[in-house]
């Protein structure tokens, strides 16, 4: 009788186990296949114009998000629906969820508020002011090769007391190389001038792979265009900016001889465009006061010495 009462205290327990496992079940399949969002990376603001900027952000749910802006702070616009870039590269199995919106059609030197919004509920928050026609002074900051980022804190605090119109990032943003996806949340969210000072970026060596393309250089093309990839020119007053991509004979070239070898036709051909860039850009542009080259890798570097400091200095 008791290893009667055994068996059938084992049969219920086992019962109850295979009820509790059904039970759970439906839940763990929702968990799975849930879209629930959440900022990855920004807001942060590229492509300063004196009429235009854009606002780039990725969340970690695909679907669609809003944004609101206006310039009183207290009294945004109408919501915009923002759908998921269709063309955004796949990342970990999964297609990458970033955002992308133009604001367009407004005033120069004039400041905006706005707000991005997420399904459940999340808000980001920002501000940006938009370039002058014809500004009276000219206030940027340069940094670069920010990598871990350990001076955040640093930096937001100096831009937010100097209040500049723009910064400029002379390339690697990241410690990595390639598909170190996950690094660049050390430079996107690295602090509230993010979200409210647009940056304009120079390609480093540690930048290029399809992140740095999906996350900065997309924009720049299609907002400053590129006769080169990777090469933009923009003007603000009297100032001329062109910003290259330094890699193809700084790196690509400098690797492939120094171990031995010669570098492909491809990377010879993009080095010939390059210098011819650079040389018809500076020619078109001696009416401004001043012109500044952007690179990552120095004037002094042996290869750029050998292909840029002589139209450089000549222009």
């Amino acid at each position: 009788m008791r290893a009667r009462n055994q068996h059938l205290k084992r049969l219920l327990s086992l019962l109850l186990t295979v009820a509790m496992v059904l039970t759970m079940i439906p839940a763990a399949f929702a968990a799975d296949t849930t879209t629930s969002s959440g900022f990855v990376i920004g807001p942060y603001l590229l492509a300063p114009k004196t009429t235009s900027m854009v606002a780039v952000w990725e969340t970690s749910g695909s679907e669609p998000t809003t944004i609101r802006f206006g310039t009183d702070a207290d009294t945004l616009g109408e919501a915009v629906t923002v759908e998921r870039d269709p063309e955004a590269p796949d990342y970990g199995g999964a297609q990458t969820n970033i955002f992308r919106y133009k604001f367009s059609d407004l005033t120069p030197g004039t400041r905006y508020y706005y707000e991005v919004a997420l399904a459940d509920g999340e808000v980001s928050r920002g501000t940006f002011r938009t370039l002058e026609e014809n500004p009276t002074e000219i206030r940027y900051i340069s940094i670069t090769d920010t990598h871990k980022f350990d001076t955040k804190s640093t930096f937001d605090a100096a831009v937010a007391a100097y209040d500049p119109a723009f910064i400029i990032h002379g390339g690697d943003m990241v410690e990595g190389t390639g598909t170190q996806k996950e690094q660049y949340a050390f430079w996107f969210n690295s602090g509230e001038f993010i979200h409210n000072y647009p940056v304009v970026y120079a390609c480093g060596n540690h930048d290029f792979s399809d992140y740095f393309d999906m996350y900065v250089i997309d924009t720049q093309t299609e907002e400053y265009g590129s006769v080169v990839e990777g090469n933009i020119s923009f003007d603000y007053g009297d100032v001329h900016f062109d910003l290259m991509d330094s890699n193809p004979w700084a790196l690509f070239q400098m690797n492939a001889e120094t171990s031995g070898g010669q570098m492909d036709a491809a990377t010879a051909q993009k080095i010939e465009q390059s210098v011819q860039w650079l040389k018809d850009d500076l020619a078109q542009n001696q009416d401004k006061e001043f012109r500044i080259l952007v690179m990552h890798h120095p004037i002094s570097d042996p290869y750029t010495k050998m292909h840029i400091a002589s139209v450089a200095e000549e222009g």
